[in-house]
């Protein structure tokens, strides 16, 4: 029976509250602030937890809105769209009959673009899987584009280490590019750190050089 409010209308309580707390919005950015407490909730990170984070007085002022934010919601019998994946997991950790039903009614699990998933996700993965093990993700750690929104390319390897079991399958061969392509591609993605070891290749031509 609860309201589920878009990234507007958690714009606009971020607005009321900065205003109500008396700090200007153009010194203090009601959107930068909403994204914010966005990628807190993304790293299940609580305002009580974040408070030990803020030092700069603008830390301390998005600790103060986030507070007001969470108490407004609760008090408003409403949620945001990052709490549609954190109430589960609050769920789940304190109500273990209610995360055993799911993992029975969720058997089987597939989840695609893998690489942009954030540390909440991957903790519901976990709530959900943690029994049956049953479960498929596709990814690529060197497509991630989204650091920017929370998203944590490193979930590949961590899971891997959280389920020592799992059966890694690599897709290596690519259809669309030339060779020359290719080796400048695997030229390039062999300097990042923390990946995982692919060598991409292809039954296609050598092709034109890159320009």
């Amino acid at each position: 029976n609860f309201v589920i409010m878009d990234s507007d209308d958690s714009l606009t309580v971020v607005k009321k509250i900065l205003k109500d707390l008396n700090y200007d919005p153009k010194v203090y950015n009601p959107r930068a602030i909403r994204n914010k407490i966005s990628s807190c909730k993304n790293e299940l990170i609580s305002p009580k937890k974040y408070e030990h984070y803020a030092v700069s007085e603008y830390e301390k002022v998005v600790y103060q809105v986030y507070e007001k934010y969470e108490e407004k919601l609760h008090r408003n019998n409403s949620v945001d769209f990052d709490d549609l994946l954190l109430l589960p997991i609050k769920l789940f950790t304190e109500y273990e009959d209610i995360k055993e039903n799911y993992q029975e009614l969720f058997k089987y699990v597939f989840i695609d673009e893998y690489q942009d998933t954030n540390e909440t996700q991957y903790q519901l993965l976990k709530y959900l899987t943690s029994k049956n093990k049953r479960f498929t993700v596709v990814g690529d750690d060197d497509q991630s584009i989204y650091a920017w929104r929370g998203a944590r390319p490193e979930n590949i390897k961590v899971l891997s280490n959280d389920f020592p079991d799992l059966k890694v399958i690599k897709l290596e061969q690519n259809y669309r590019s030339t060779k020359t392509i290719l080796n400048a591609a695997n030229s390039v993605i062999k300097n990042n750190i923390n990946k995982k070891d692919k060598n991409l290749w292809t039954d296609n031509s050598i092709g034109e050089k890159i320009k």
